[in-house]
């Protein structure tokens, strides 16, 4: 593995919490495919963004490229703000386009990170109480709304960029046409876009980074340890 993706790795896992210290045991002692199991079923079983950064790293680690992205970007589906996820993937040499919070930078912060919460309820408590308060209603009124302001950017940055449903080849495959015939052969790893969750006789529709489009066999975009 290169010095890069130890860099990247390490600094990824030491912010992660998904599971416990037990199951990174093989990982450290340099048998990570043994670990993939674990974090796999804490992944599925949480569905958090963290538990899928930590098994695809894992599989990082473990040389299983195609599984890797797949869940890499579950990841980043599951906390499009979080910068994580984009920065594995750009460790592997495939960076995500730009989305919307990484643009507006420190705009989104307040409505992109855990922030959004309590900054969100203070907005309701503060608009509540000029609605039903006694004294200060101007003063609440301006407050709450000023606090909904500040969080708007970055809730709609997110959903926006949630709005992307980047999927990933998990094994070497064939990009399709719509009869089924292959077009062009796709690596295990390669990222698309995906346009709708409909599926149609096993396959689905994408779009290629060149902006090719065409069709996929769904079991291809899943991975398994």
């Amino acid at each position: 593995m290169s010095g890069s993706w130890l860099v990247v790795i390490v600094s990824l896992v030491a912010v992660s919490t998904a599971a416990g210290d037990d199951a990174y045991t093989a990982w450290s002692a340099g048998r990570p495919a043994e670990t993939l199991p674990s974090l796999y079923t804490t992944a599925t079983t949480t569905d958090s963004w963290h538990a899928w950064l930590d098994l695809g790293l894992c599989a990082v680690a473990a040389d299983r490229r195609g599984p890797a992205v797949v869940w890499l970007l579950k990841a980043q589906r599951r906390a499009p703000a979080r910068s994580e996820p984009r920065q594995a993937l750009a460790a592997l040499g495939i960076p995500l386009p730009d989305g919307y919070t990484t643009r507006i930078g420190m705009v989104a912060l307040p409505g992109s990170s855990s922030l959004s919460l309590p900054l969100a309820a203070l907005a309701g408590i503060l608009i509540g109480y000029s609605i039903l308060g006694r004294r200060g209603r101007w003063l609440a009124a301006i407050l709450g709304i000023g606090t909904a302001l500040t969080i708007s950017p970055g809730i709609i940055a997110s959903w926006l960029d949630g709005r992307h449903h980047w999927v990933a080849t998990a094994t070497d495959t064939q990009l399709l046409d719509s009869t089924g015939a292959p077009l062009r052969a796709i690596a295990a790893g390669t990222i698309t876009e995906r346009f709708s969750d409909d599926v149609w006789n096993g396959r689905i529709t994408v779009r290629l980074s060149d902006g090719s489009r065409g069709w996929l066999t769904e079991a291809d975009t899943h991975a398994s340890p």
